[in-house]
C-alpha cells in the first residue's frame, strides 16, 4: 500500500538527494509516497514520485550512498529508475536483522 513518508524516512531520503545533487521536484516531499518493501525489517521503500506503480520501471542506478551505526552498522543507498525518477530507498545490514534505530537527519 502507498503512504507517505515518516519524517525519518524523508530525512533519509532528503539526506541522499543532498550528498548526492541529483535533482529533484522542489515540492518533492509533499508528492513523494512511499511503499514499505519486504526486507526483514531493514527499512527499504520503493519510491514513487510523478510515477505509478502500474508504470514499467525498474533499477536504473545508484545516486547516493551512506553508512551509519546500528548495532552492527546500516548501509543506505538512494536509488533511481530507467527513467531517472527516485526509485528506491535501499537499507541493508550484513546480517539481515532489523534496523534498530534510524538517525534524525530531517534537521540537517
Amino acid at each position: 500500500m502507498l503512504r507517505k513518508p515518516t519524517t525519518i524516512e524523508l530525512g533519509l531520503i532528503q539526506h541522499c538527494i543532498r550528498i548526492s545533487n541529483y535533482p529533484v521536484s522542489e515540492s518533492w516531499q509533499e508528492e513523494i509516497l512511499v511503499h514499505t518493501m519486504d526486507d526483514g525489517g531493514m527499512g527499504s521503500l520503493l519510491l514513487f514520485l510523478g510515477v505509478t506503480p502500474t508504470d514499467d520501471r525498474h533499477f536504473g542506478k545508484e545516486i547516493a550512498e551512506f553508512s551509519f551505526e546500528d548495532t552492527d552498522g546500516v548501509s543506505v543507498a538512494l536509488n533511481i529508475d530507467n527513467f531517472g525518477n527516485l526509485f528506491e530507498l535501499d537499507v541493508w545490514k550484513v546480517n539481515n536483522s532489523p534496523t534498530l534505530a534510524f538517525p534524525d537527519l530531517w534537521n540537517e
